[in-house]
């Protein structure tokens, strides 16, 4: 009888963990293809970047994307900032630095990770171990020491709706996209940003 329980009780656990399994995989294909079928995007977005030990800063503004070419993070408060990223570059400009930064995606590091994953998201699958929490919520943990600890990723019906990352130092990210624009043409001429002509240009 006592083998007959251990060997019902087995089967049960056989039976769960092979259904958690499935459902894990499921899910990733579930996030993966919204992804995919995303062309184009605009959206409004706030953040929040919390510096251990120093505080909050608050930031708003419009973020402008075509899938695996290239993201725009168009700041405007509290003052006009922007990235560009590409799969092989990020242009940084900072108003109240004067200054424009071009570089290397390759040496852009993880702090800037939570803003230049949507280029192409599908990366994600190669460069992170992916987790579930929940039906709508990924965490993704870097293969590779980037100086990130983690990213979860919260999505809506139809897209992302949150990204928070945490990095080695315990500082966090965190990004609310709102007002979601799907598979709409964009505009070339909005990447072009113009910079003052006393701007200091720094390539790296």
């Amino acid at each position: 009888m006592k083998k007959l329980i251990f060997i019902s009780v087995f089967f049960i656990i056989g039976v769960f963990s092979a259904f958690a399994v499935d459902n894990v995989s499921v899910l990733k294909d579930k996030f993966f293809k919204m992804i995919d079928n995303v062309s184009t995007m605009t959206a409004d977005f706030s953040q929040i970047t919390d510096i251990k030990d120093v505080g909050e800063d608050i930031y708003t503004g419009k973020m402008y994307l075509i899938s695996k070419k290239k993201v725009l993070w168009d700041y405007y408060k509290p003052y006009v900032q922007y990235y560009i990223f590409t799969p092989t570059s990020m242009d940084y400009y900072d108003s109240s630095m004067e200054q424009l930064i071009k570089k290397k995606v390759t040496q852009s590091g993880g702090e800037n990770i939570i803003f230049n994953l949507l280029v192409d998201f599908s990366t994600a699958k190669n460069e992170f171990d992916i987790q579930i929490i929940d039906n709508n919520t990924i965490k993704m943990l870097p293969k590779d020491d980037i100086g990130l600890k983690y990213l979860e990723v919260t999505f809506s019906e139809k897209f992302i709706q949150e990204i928070e990352s945490i990095d080695e130092s315990g500082n966090s990210t965190r990004v609310y996209l709102k007002n979601i624009i799907l598979n709409k043409p964009i505009d070339e001429k909005i990447f072009s940003k113009q910079v003052p002509p006393e701007t200091e240009i720094i390539e790296q």
